[in-house]
C-alpha cells in the first residue's frame, strides 16, 4: 500500500524522522521538563505511486495532488490522516506544513520530483483519540442569515417552515456520542452508498456539537466529498463507478483540464456537467449496485425573453473537503451577448442531492433573472 496521505497514495518514504518525547529545559543547574512543543515527523517522500516507478503521467498526476493538498488551507487546518504499511504505529491524524518539489535530474519531462522540508505534526493516533465531526447548524429561515454561498440573499422566505438540523457521520460510525447535548439525539439507519460505504446523520445537533465516533480502517476514506477531473474521459458516464483515467483534485489549487466541469460525488449522490442533448448538470443516485440518472438541472437565462445557458466558459473548485466541495462555473447564452452567469455547485458528506445556485450577470436595466428547469435526459 506505501504511504496514504489524506487520499493519495505514494510509494514509501526515502526517509522518515520520527521523534518522541519532550526536551529537558535547565531552571539552574537543575533539569526539569520543558514545555510540550508536540512532535513533528519529518518526512523525504518522492512523487511515485505506491508500487514505486509508475509513468511520468502517474508521477504528475501525485504531484498536482500533493501541491494542491499542501496549498488547501481548510484541509490542512483539520489535519490529514496519515498511514503507512509498512509500520502502522506511525498512523494518524496530521497536519502538514510547507515543503519543496526537488527534481531529481533536469529532465522534467519525466516528473522525477522528491519532496522535502515538510513537516508533519502529530495531532492525535486512533489508538489515543476518537474521529469526530462539529455540527455547524445555522437557521437560514432568519433574515440574518444568508442562504446562499456567497451571502447575497437573506429573507424569511422559509419562516413558515418547521427546521430540521442534520449532521452526517463518517462512514462506518460506530458507538455514536454526542458530546453535551442535554437529551438524546437520534441517529438515523445507515444508509448504503458507494464503495460500500455506510452513512448515518444526527438529528437534532445545536451548533458547535461535538459528536465523536469510532471507526474501522475499512471505512476511513468511504463516504468523502470528492471532486474528480474527468481528464478527457467524458464520453460515457459509467454506473459503476469513474473512469480510470478520472483525477481526484484535492484543492482550488489544482489545474483542471479545460472545457469540462469537473464531477462531484460523496457516495449517495454524483452531479457532472452533461452536453447531450441540452447543456445541463447531471445528477445521479446511488442504487446499492450502480449509478443511476434522476434527472438533470438545465438553467437558463430571463432577460425579456428567455436564453439557456450553452455555453461553458470556464470551471473552478472554490472550495475542498472530505466533507464539502464547491465547484463555482461560468457559464454563457451563445443568443445573448449580455450574458456571463456564474453557477455554484455545493455537496456535502451525506446530502442525497447537490444544491445549485445561479448569480445571473446584469444588465443595463438591473439583474436578469434565472431558472433551473429538471429534465430526464
Amino acid at each position: 500500500m506505501g504511504l496514504v496521505i489524506g487520499r493519495i497514495a505514494i510509494d514509501d518514504p526515502e526517509a522518515w524522522s520520527e521523534p518522541a518525547g519532550n526536551e529537558v529545559g535547565m531552571v539552574g543547574g537543575v533539569p526539569v521538563p520543558a514545555p510540550r512543543t508536540g512532535l513533528k515527523v519529518t518526512p523525504v517522500l518522492s512523487t511515485w505511486p505506491a508500487g514505486e516507478g509508475g509513468t511520468a503521467a502517474d508521477r504528475a498526476r501525485i504531484r498536482r495532488q500533493l501541491r494542491a493538498l499542501l496549498q488547501n488551507p481548510l484541509v490542512r487546518a483539520r489535519g490529514v490522516y496519515v498511514a503507512w504499511s509498512e509500520d502502522p504505529e506511525q498512523d494518524g491524524w496530521y497536519m502538514p506544513g510547507a515543503a519543496v518539489f526537488e527534481t531529481y535530474t533536469p529532465d522534467l519531462s519525466q516528473q522525477l520530483y522528491r519532496v522535502t522540508g515538510l513537516e508533519l505534526s502529530l495531532i492525535g493516533r486512533a489508538r489515543t483519540h476518537r474521529r469526530a465531526v462539529v455540527a455547524r447548524v445555522a437557521d437560514r429561515r432568519l433574515a440574518t442569515t444568508p442562504r446562499d454561498t456567497l451571502g447575497r440573499v437573506t429573507s424569511t422566505d422559509f419562516a413558515g417552515l418547521s427546521a430540521l438540523a442534520v449532521v452526517a457521520l463518517p462512514s462506518g460510525a460506530s458507538d455514536v456520542v454526542v458530546h453535551g447535548a442535554a437529551a438524546p439525539l437520534t441517529v438515523t439507519v445507515a444508509e448504503a452508498g458507494y464503495g460500500g460505504a455506510s452513512l448515518q446523520r444526527v438529528i437534532g445537533a445545536m451548533d458547535l456539537t461535538v459528536v465523536s465516533v469510532e471507526q474501522a480502517d475499512a471505512h476511513r476514506l468511504l463516504g468523502d466529498v470528492v471532486v474528480l477531473d474527468r481528464r478527457g474521459g467524458t464520453t460515457t458516464m459509467l454506473s459503476t463507478g469513474p473512469q480510470a483515467v478520472w483525477e481526484e483534485v484535492y484543492g482550488p489549487d489544482q489545474p483542471l483540464t479545460a472545457g469540462d466541469v469537473p464531477v462531484l460525488e460523496n457516495g449517495l449522490c454524483r452531479v457532472s456537467y452533461d452536453t447531450g442533448n441540452v447543456d445541463g448538470f447531471r445528477v445521479d443516485v446511488w442504487t446499492g449496485s450502480a449509478w443511476a440518472e434522476q434527472g438533470k438541472a438545465v438553467i437558463a437565462r430571463h432577460n425579456g425573453s428567455l436564453f439557456a445557458l450553452d455555453t461553458l466558459v470556464s470551471a473552478r473548485v472554490v472550495e475542498w473537503t472530505a466533507e464539502r466541495a464547491v465547484v463555482c462555473v461560468v457559464m454563457r447564452a451563445a443568443a445573448d451577448a449580455t450574458s456571463r452567469e456564474e453557477v455554484f455547485l455545493t455537496l456535502q458528506r451525506g446530502w442525497l442531492g447537490p444544491r445549485i445556485e445561479v448569480y445571473p450577470a446584469r444588465t443595463a436595466g438591473g439583474a436578469a433573472g434565472a431558472a433551473i428547469d429538471w429534465t430526464l435526459q
